[in-house]
């Protein structure tokens, strides 16, 4: 899903345990996610090449629009940047003869 958040302080470290060892990660506990129906209070968490792919997006403050998932009752999971949709191929016009 395509999510807007505005982060709160971010905290950027590097896995020390288990398959991911040496992977960075980053959290922001305390965002906020902004949903149709209302703002709700998240955890944000971004891991390895999902992370890297939206670093430099990652800022206290920052309102961004990302891909995420949900990772557990108030934890959203970072998938990626967002996603812009393909603009539609125009129509062909059928020439009548």
């Amino acid at each position: 899903m395509q999510i807007a958040i505005t982060l709160a302080s971010v905290t950027t470290g590097t896995v020390s345990k288990g398959p991911s060892k040496g992977q960075k990660f980053s959290t922001s506990k305390g965002a906020t996610a902004h949903f149709s129906n209302g703002d709700k209070p998240v955890t944000v968490m971004a891991f390895g090449a999902q992370r890297d792919s939206v670093a430099k997006l990652l800022r206290k403050g920052k309102k961004v629009t990302v891909t995420a998932v949900w990772d557990g009752k108030n934890v959203l999971k970072i998938l990626g940047p967002q996603q812009v949709a393909a603009e539609a191929a125009p129509e062909a016009v059928g020439a009548e003869g």
